[in-house]
C-alpha cells in the first residue's frame, strides 16, 4: 500500500448510534414520566422530553479527526468530555475491517448527507459524514483514498497464495473487506417501500373519512412526501 495520510474532521457517537439513541431515550422519556407524574402540563412535559432528547444526544456526540494511514485507520476524538478522557485515540487495522457501507442518507431536518460506515472485527462501527455538505471536499477525499485502499487490500489477499497451514492459522486475516448495501440499496429497503406506499393508498381509499385534521396533516405534510422521497431512493436514483 501506499504510505500516505489522509484526514477528515467529522461529528460522531463514539458510544455508538444504538447506545446513544437508547441513554438519551431512556432519559428523556424517564423524565417525561416523572413530569406526567407530578402533574405539569402536557405541553410542558413534550417540550422538556424533546429538549432533553435533543441534549443528551449532543452531549454523547463529539468532534473526530479520521485519518487514513499506509495499512490502518485512526480515531481522534477532540473532546474533553469526561465519557471519553479514556477513549480519545483509536487505531484499526485494515485487516481488522469486516464491512462498510457508503451512500446518501436524509436526515430529519438539515437536507441529505453523505456517510461512510466502518464495521470492525471488535464489534466497533465508525461512521464519517460530509456534515450536510459543510465538509463536502474532504469527504470526498477521504472517501476516495478509503475505497482505494480497501481495494488494494482486497487485491493484495486475492494475490495471496495460502498455504494449508496458513489458511488454518490466518482465516481473519485473509478475508476480503467487503461493501454492505445501503438501506436503499437492499431488498427489505423495496419491500418498506412497497409497504407505506400500499398503506397510503388503503388510508386514502378507506380511512380517509376517519382521519382528523392532524392526522389528516401528517398524511400530506410527513408520510406521502416520505414515500416519494423513498420510492425516488430505492428504485429511481441511480447514486445510492
Amino acid at each position: 500500500m501506499v504510505d500516505l495520510q489522509v484526514k477528515h474532521n467529522s461529528k460522531t457517537l463514539p458510544l455508538g448510534t444504538f447506545a446513544s439513541l437508547s441513554i438519551a431515550l431512556s432519559i428523556a422519556l424517564g423524565t417525561m414520566y416523572t413530569s406526567v407524574f407530578i402533574g405539569l402540563h402536557p405541553i410542558i412535559s413534550t417540550v422538556l422530553m424533546v429538549g432533553l432528547l435533543i441534549l443528551v444526544l449532543y452531549f454523547l456526540s463529539c468532534e473526530a479527526t479520521f485519518t487514513i494511514r499506509e495499512n490502518k485507520l485512526e480515531r481522534l476524538l477532540l473532546s474533553s468530555n469526561f465519557l471519553f478522557k479514556n477513549k480519545v485515540e483509536r487505531t484499526q487495522n485494515f485487516s481488522d475491517i469486516i464491512s462498510y457501507k457508503n451512500g446518501t442518507d436524509k436526515g430529519k431536518y438539515r437536507g441529505e448527507f453523505q456517510y461512510l460506515e466502518i464495521k470492525f472485527r471488535n464489534s466497533e462501527v465508525w461512521k464519517i459524514s460530509d456534515m450536510y455538505g459543510e465538509r463536502k471536499e474532504g469527504y470526498d477525499n477521504f472517501l476516495r483514498h478509503f475505497l482505494s485502499q480497501v481495494n488494494n487490500y482486497n487485491q493484495l489477499q486475492s494475490s495471496t497464495e495460502l498455504t494449508t497451514s496458513t489458511i488454518q492459522t490466518s482465516t481473519n486475516k485473509l478475508q476480503q473487506i467487503k461493501r454492505e448495501k445501503t438501506f436503499y440499496e437492499s431488498n427489505f429497503g423495496k419491500i418498506y417501500t412497497i409497504a407505506l406506499g400500499i398503506f397510503i393508498v388503503l388510508l386514502l381509499v378507506y380511512g380517509k373519512e376517519f382521519m382528523n385534521g392532524s392526522a389528516t396533516y401528517k398524511l400530506n405534510a410527513v408520510l406521502i412526501p416520505g414515500f416519494a422521497y423513498l420510492f425516488y431512493r430505492t428504485f429511481l436514483s441511480k447514486k445510492k
